[in-house]
């Protein structure tokens, strides 16, 4: 009887003196006994259980259901999951759909890649698990993980509806294996301290001009007035994202994220990447300008995490930095730096002009997931939970559904107004819960609309959120591109983030540069790559 749905829950202490009644007396009762007693346990689920309510029309199949549970094993790169137990989001899907998800998360995404690696090799496959792209490209090209090209259009329908444009990210070869998790405006952006240009009789710079005599007076002027030389102008993380307004002066996108290939983007027309870019040349030579006048922070390639760039901005070392809004200006961190001092004042920084008039805020890899998952194309082989997990994901993938993992249960955590706006009920809920740190681990196909979802979680840092929203970036195409046979990324990659940073940095004369690029094509295999970029964005359109 513990397993007999919600439907009934109003009648259950009733019925279980039922049980208890029939179980005493059970080898006594003849079988008429047995059958009034039967009639007395529907009669009250009719009487009581009342239908509820459906919702969207996915929560409704736990309803009036004494099936065990289907059990669904998913792993994933992501921490901060609870117990078990003590895992409510885990509790809802049970009591709404009567799937019971067994998520594991891992912190460190090398020591998953490593177990999920070892995993398939060994024929033990959960059953659906996160994947980056390559390895959703090598699963997919051997035959590993379930095509859902024809399930979109189907069992997958709600889904299909819910990402849209976005189930682009999961294709290889032309068919649809992933399930990617978009994001719908890029977070990296610029920062600065508006009460060190107050203080110096100076204004948010605009152009090139400005941005360089503001990133001096940072550094040779004292602006915090403690009357010593301990602060300098610009930081950032992963690398050189920091000049990432410099270079988009010139219209030049630079990889956010250290490591990464060059960037790959239609420009006046044409197909070109970060190093093939027609002004990427005067763009160097502009940022060499700051690192010879000795305004970047000399740390900028060991600021490893975000941690580094929070403690010397909160800390007074620094005017100007490059990060994500979401480590730098969340609700918590704007409490962190105010605590540290209370006077100090971040605000967003704008384009910056005087490069070629292109204007733009970086870059934005419209093909990359945050995150994606992969169905192993073994659960074909256990229909019972594939359907289980297709239920899940098209609840997911409803108002209803999507609520429940963006903002926790409703009732408890929020509500849902009379305009049919979501409020939290109470925001200090949310700062003392574990939910609001391990919710992310469940949103299996993203969070629908992203700004209203992150206004409503930190309201504090509304401006922020619409501000990095509205800015211009340059819309970068990496993640629609697959690697040709014999490229080597990573390699590729490695070169060409050392070499420019040797021209940035005065190591190598700009008069060899194109020299770099030949060495990088030839010996990088990299212009085997650029003809598959331009093979696959032609037949998608974005070049003619």
């Amino acid at each position: 009887m513990k397993r007999m749905s919600q439907a009934f829950n109003n009648c259950l202490t009733h019925i279980k003196k039922e049980e208890e009644l029939y179980m005493y007396q059970k080898k006594r009762k003849s079988l008429i006994t047995m059958i009034l007693t039967l009639t007395l346990v529907m009669g009250c689920l009719t009487g009581c259980g009342g239908g509820g309510s459906k919702g969207d029309g996915q929560s409704a199949d736990a309803g009036g259901s004494d099936k065990k549970p289907v059990t669904l094993e998913i792993i994933r790169w992501g921490g901060g999951l609870p117990a078990q137990d003590d895992d409510i989001i885990k509790a809802e899907i049970l009591k709404r759909l009567n799937v019971n998800i067994e998520l594991v998360g891992y912190d460190d995404i090398s020591d998953y890649i490593n177990t999920v690696n070892t995993r398939i090799a060994t024929g033990d496959y959960p059953d659906m698990f996160w994947v980056n792209q390559e390895l959703l490209r090598n699963y997919s090209k051997k035959g590993l993980v379930m095509d859902l090209t024809d399930v979109y259009q189907n069992e997958l329908s709600t889904v299909k509806d819910w990402l849209g444009d976005s189930l682009d990210m999961g294709v290889v070869d032309g068919k649809t294996y992933g399930i990617p998790v978009p994001i719908s405006f890029e977070y990296c952006m610029s920062f600065i301290r508006e009460d060190w240009l107050n203080h110096l009789g100076l204004s948010i710079p605009t152009n090139l001009d400005e941005l360089y005599d503001v990133a001096v007076a940072f550094t040779n002027d004292d602006p915090d007035g403690n009357g010593k030389n301990d602060t300098f102008a610009l930081t950032g993380n992963n690398g050189l994202r920091a000049f990432s307004a410099i270079f988009g002066a010139y219209g030049v996108a630079l990889p956010t994220n250290s490591g990464a290939l060059p960037s790959i983007y239609v420009k006046d027309g044409n197909l070109v990447s970060t190093v093939t870019d027609p002004d990427i040349k005067d763009a160097i030579l502009e940022a060499k300008k700051f690192v010879d006048a000795g305004v970047i922070d000399p740390e900028l390639f060991g600021n490893t995490g975000s941690q580094p760039v929070q403690d010397k901005a909160f800390q007074g070392k620094v005017g100007m930095t490059r990060i994500e809004w979401s480590l730098f200006a969340k609700d918590i961190h704007i409490e962190q730096a105010k605590a540290v001092n209370p006077d100090a004042s971040w605000k967003p920084m704008g384009t910056i002009g005087g490069g070629n008039g292109k204007e733009l805020d970086g870059e934005w890899q419209i093909g990359t997931p945050v995150h994606m998952f992969a169905i192993p194309a073994t659960l074909s082989q256990s229909p019972e939970k594939k359907e289980a997990l297709f239920k899940v994901l098209n609840y997911l993938s409803t108002e209803e559904g999507n609520r429940l993992v963006a903002y926790g249960p409703e009732g408890t955590y929020h509500q849902v107004n009379a305009d049919g706006e979501v409020e939290l009920i109470n925001n200090d809920l949310w700062k003392k819960s574990d939910l609001q740190a391990y919710l992310y681990n469940y949103q299996f196909t993203g969070r629908g609309d992203e700004s209203k979802y992150l206004i409503i979680r930190n309201p504090m840092s509304r401006d922020v959120i619409e501000f990095a929203a509205a800015q211009p970036r340059i819309k970068c195409l990496n993640g629609f591109v697959d690697f040709p046979e014999g490229f080597v990324a990573s390699d590729a990659a490695t070169f060409a983030e050392e070499e420019l940073i040797k021209f940035i940095y005065g190591r190598r004369p700009i008069e060899e540069y194109d020299e770099f690029v030949k060495t990088l094509k030839e010996v990088y295999s990299y212009q085997s790559y650029l003809d598959a970029a331009g093979e696959t964005l032609q037949s998608m359109g974005y070049i003619k």
